[in-house]
């Protein structure tokens, strides 16, 4: 999954938030 979105900055970045939201 990691892997998927590594060159992805912005969506990286919207992943990062929703983990953040999802880890609580």
């Amino acid at each position: 999954m990691l892997t998927d979105i590594l060159g992805d900055e912005d969506k990286a970045k919207e992943v990062v938030e929703a983990g953040k939201a999802s880890m609580g």
